[in-house]
C-alpha cells in the first residue's frame, strides 16, 4: 500500500492535492472511487455561486501582492514561493469554470514566472527551470488559442528575458506593442531589453 505523502513533502502547485486524498481498497474499491471522484469533482467544478469571477480575480490578486511583499520588500523568498503554490493551486481550481478568462490565464503564466524568480534567488535551479517551463507552456498555448491578446506575447517575452535571450525577448514585446501600442508592462519590457541591448554593445 502507498501511503498518502504529506502537503509539505509536495511540490507548492500541487500540495492540495493531499488533502483530497482517499484511500482505494480492494475490498471496496467502487465505493472508494466513487468518494475519490466526488471530491475531485469539486475540486475542479466549483459552483458559480461559491466561485464568482470577479471574487477569484480579487483573490488572485490579492495574493500576488503578497507575493511580491515577500519576495521585494521583506525579501522572504521561502514564504514567497508558498504564496506561489497557494495561487497556481486556486488558479487550478477556478480556471476549469473560466476556462477563457483572459485575466486568470495570464495570472498563470506570470505565476509560474514569479515563482521562477523566487527560486532562482533561493539557489533551487532546477526547480526553477521546471517553472520556466511551465510559465513558457502556457504562455505558448494561450498566444495560440488568442494571438491578438499583448498579454500572451508580453509573457513569452518576459520568458525569453530570463533565459537571456534578448533578442527574442524584444520581439515578443514588440509584437504585443502592435497589438496594444500603450499595454504598459510590454513598454517597460522593452525599455529594459532594450537598456540591456545597448549595454551589451557597448
Amino acid at each position: 500500500m502507498t501511503e498518502v505523502p504529506e502537503r509539505k513533502d509536495l511540490p507548492e502547485a500541487v500540495a492540495y492535492l493531499a488533502d483530497i486524498s482517499v484511500r482505494l481498497r480492494d475490498a471496496k474499491w467502487v465505493d472508494d472511487l466513487v468518494r475519490l471522484m466526488e471530491r475531485l469533482r469539486d475540486l475542479v467544478r466549483p459552483s458559480r455561486e461559491r466561485a464568482p469571477l470577479y471574487s477569484i480575480q480579487l483573490d488572485v490578486c490579492g495574493l500576488q501582492e503578497r507575493f511580491f511583499s515577500l519576495l521585494n520588500a521583506e525579501k522572504k523568498p521561502e514564504e514567497a514561493v508558498e504564496v506561489g503554490g497557494e495561487i497556481l493551486a486556486m488558479l487550478n481550481r477556478t480556471l476549469p469554470l473560466y476556462p477563457a478568462d483572459i485575466i486568470l490565464l495570464s495570472a498563470r503564466g506570470y505565476t509560474h514566472r514569479d515563482l521562477a524568480v523566487a527560486l532562482l534567488r533561493l539557489g533551487r535551479d532546477e526547480e526553477k527551470e521546471a517553472q520556466l517551463a511551465a510559465a513558457e507552456q502556457v504562455f505558448t498555448t494561450f498566444g495560440e488559442e488568442c494571438p491578438l491578446e499583448p498579454a500572451a506575447w508580453d509573457g513569452r517575452g518576459s520568458i525569453e528575458y530570463m533565459r537571456g535571450h534578448l533578442e527574442e525577448a524584444l520581439s515578443c514585446f514588440e509584437r504585443a506593442l502592435k497589438l496594444s501600442p500603450v499595454y504598459d508592462d510590454a513598454v517597460r519590457n522593452r525599455d529594459k531589453v532594450m537598456a540591456d541591448l545597448e549595454k551589451r554593445e557597448a
